[in-house]
């Protein structure tokens, strides 16, 4: 439905130029508190040269603003005389993303066949973002053990403890900053059970860092020293 009535609004309004309607925007401001805006998009619809209908349509939109959102429409002319509809949305938040496909099939006759197909690919995403004491863990263990064993390599088993300290904060800190961007999901059991003694261990976990970070200052200093 609303693509017939942009197409109607197009044939409408605006002249074609050799049975092709087409524009595109890109504009950048100030939305709702002075948050950054964009919006861009395009759309493209092309006549049947012999009978002057349209033949196919195809519109895409994106809007950022404290999330992000993109949708494209497009409408085919089959060879039949039927029409397929199609609608691609995704949408994040900050929260669980919504991501889905819908396709009309209106044969000659009348006859509809709608589907709507979800997105699996946004599966794995909403799933860490409902368990985000998982994904803190994750990225204190990977950290820590590339830290440690970079610290090995180069101090020893004193080196190993502090590059572990340091390579988990730093790890930590990207997964942090992710998740305050990100952080509307509502948790899963999981994540409710574990939350509290995961944060216990993030807390620990930085304080050994600047611990780490203050022993490195002093020794490089005492090392200059002499």
């Amino acid at each position: 439905y609303r693509i017939d009535q942009k197409i109607s609004y197009l044939k409408e309004r605006y002249t074609s130029q050799d049975g092709v309607y087409q524009d595109q925007y890109d504009s950048t401001g100030c939305g709702r508190g002075f948050l950054p805006e964009t919006r861009r998009g395009f759309y493209k619809m092309t006549l049947d040269p012999n009978s002057g209908q349209p033949a196919s349509y195809v519109a895409r939109h994106e809007h950022i603003e404290n999330g992000h959102s993109d949708e494209t429409l497009r409408m085919q002319v089959t060879p039949d005389g039927g029409k397929t509809y199609e609608r691609k949305f995704w949408m994040d938040g900050g929260g669980q993303i919504t991501s889905y496909s819908e396709t009309v099939k209106v044969g000659p006759d009348g006859s509809k066949d709608y589907q709507q197909k979800p997105d699996s690919k946004v599966n794995f995403t909403n799933w860490v973002r409902r368990n985000r004491s998982l994904q803190t863990l994750t990225g204190l263990s990977l950290g820590g053990g590339l830290g440690a064993w970079g610290g090995h390599a180069l101090l020893g088993t004193t080196g190993a403890v502090l590059g572990g300290l340091l390579g988990a904060n730093l790890v930590d800190l990207c997964v942090r900053g992710e998740q305050k961007l990100n952080n509307r999901s509502n948790p899963s059991r999981l994540e409710s059970a574990i939350w509290h003694p995961v944060d216990q261990l993030r807390t620990g976990v930085h304080i050994g860092g600047a611990l780490a970070g203050a022993g490195l200052v002093l020794a490089f200093a005492f090392a200059g020293a002499r």
